[in-house]
C-alpha cells in the first residue's frame, strides 16, 4: 500500500454520535435516524469518511445485536458515500468503575477506556478474542471499511516512566493486531498513535499509518507534516492524519468552557491550508456536538448549523 491509493484524498471527521457520552452508548442506545441525519451533515460539508469507535461492553451483553448495530451503520455511511475507520479498543478515559466520580478536574468523566487496563491482561484475552473474531469476521473484505484501528491512542494517560505499564499495553496491543491480521490479512490495519514519534513503536503491526496532533502553532504545523509525509516515504506505507483540531488543548478552555467560535475559526484559517498543501489525508475532531466530554470543540450543533469553522472545511473542500 502507498500514498497512490487516494489515501491522501480522504477527508473525515471523527464521529461521536450527538446522543452518546462515551463509545458504550453509541452502540447501547443507538439510534438510527439521529445517525442517519448527522451523517448527512457529514455528506452536505463535502466529508467522504468517518472514524468511530466500537466498545466491548455492548457486544458482551448481545452479541447479535451489537454486529446488526455495526450493518446499519456501514450501510447509512454508504448512503452518504462515506467510509469507516471502526475502533476496536481504546486506552482514553477512565475506567468504567469510575464513571460517576464527580470533580472538574476529570476530564474523562464521561469517557471510557475500552476494555480498561485492568483488562489488557493475558487472563481475559479469551473474551476480547470472540469479539475480534465476530466483528472482524463479519465485516471481511468489507468496500464501506477503510481500515481498523486496533487501539486508539494505546499509551493515552500513561506516565511516561512506567514501563511496566507500557509493557502490559504493548503486548495487548501486539497479540490482537496479530489476530485481525489472521483473520483479514487483506484489511488494512492502524493503530492511532498519539504523536508521530509514537507510529514507530507499532511500525511493524500496521499498513497505514495513523497519527494525531493538537499542536496550535503554524510553525510546529509545517514541520510536522513535513516530517510525516517523509516518515510516510521511508516506510512505504499510506498515512493519515486520523485526529486534529482541538486548538485549546491543554488549556482552561480543555477544562470544560465552550471553545469560542473565534478561536475555533482562527485555528482552522491557519492550519487548513497547511494540511491542504501537505496531501494528507485527515479527520478532524469532531463533527457533532451532543453530551459527550468533546462536544465543545464540535463544528456542527445537532440541527445540523454550522459553527464558522464549518465554513472553512467545507470551502477548501469545495476547493
Amino acid at each position: 500500500m502507498d500514498n497512490s491509493e487516494n489515501w491522501q484524498d480522504v477527508h473525515g471527521a471523527n464521529y461521536i454520535p450527538s446522543y452518546a457520552r462515551n463509545s458504550i452508548e453509541i452502540w447501547e442506545n443507538f439510534n438510527p435516524e439521529v445517525i442517519d441525519r448527522e451523517l448527512g451533515y457529514a455528506q452536505s460539508l463535502g466529508l467522504n469518511s468517518v472514524r468511530v469507535w466500537l466498545d466491548y461492553r455492548p457486544y458482551a451483553h448481545n452479541p447479535g445485536l451489537m454486529l446488526k448495530r455495526i450493518e446499519a451503520f456501514l450501510c447509512l455511511c454508504d448512503k452518504h458515500k462515506l467510509t469507516v475507520i471502526l475502533i476496536l479498543f481504546d486506552s482514553c478515559g477512565i475506567e468504567e468503575k469510575d464513571l460517576r466520580e464527580k470533580g472538574e478536574n476529570l476530564h474523562w468523566k464521561r469517557w471510557i477506556k475500552n476494555p480498561g487496563y485492568d483488562y489488557l491482561f493475558p487472563e481475559h484475552w479469551d473474551r476480547f478474542k470472540k469479539y475480534i473474531k465476530d466483528i472482524v469476521g463479519t465485516f471481511l473484505n468489507d468496500h464501506r471499511v477503510l481500515a481498523w484501528d486496533v487501539m486508539n491512542e494505546p499509551w493515552c494517560q500513561i506516565k511516561p516512566d512506567n514501563d511496566e505499564q507500557k509493557r502490559v499495553i504493548m503486548r495487548f496491543v501486539k497479540h490482537f493486531a496479530k489476530q485481525v491480521r489472521n483473520l483479514n490479512p487483506d484489511a488494512p490495519i492502524t493503530i492511532g498513535v498519539t504523536t508521530l514519534d509514537r507510529a514507530e513503536q507499532v511500525e511493524d503491526l500496521i499498513d497505514l499509518i495513523s497519527f494525531h496532533s493538537y499542536d496550535t502553532e503554524p510553525e510546529k504545523w509545517e514541520l510536522l507534516l513535513k516530517k510525516a509525509n517523509q516518515y510516510a516515504k521511508l516506510k512505504g506505507k499510506p498515512i493519515l492524519l486520523t485526529e486534529w483540531g482541538y486548538p485549546a488543548w491543554g488549556t482552561e478552555v480543555s477544562a470544560g468552557r465552550l471553545l469560542t467560535d473565534k478561536d475555533q475559526l482562527d485555528f482552522y484559517e491557519k492550519i487548513m491550508p497547511l494540511v491542504r498543501e501537505s496531501k494528507i489525508g485527515w479527520y478532524f475532531f469532531d463533527l457533532i456536538m451532543g453530551y459527550g466530554p468533546f462536544a465543545r470543540i464540535s463544528i456542527l450543533k445537532p440541527n445540523g448549523d454550522r459553527r464558522p469553522s464549518a465554513l472553512i472545511i467545507e470551502k477548501y473542500l469545495g476547493e
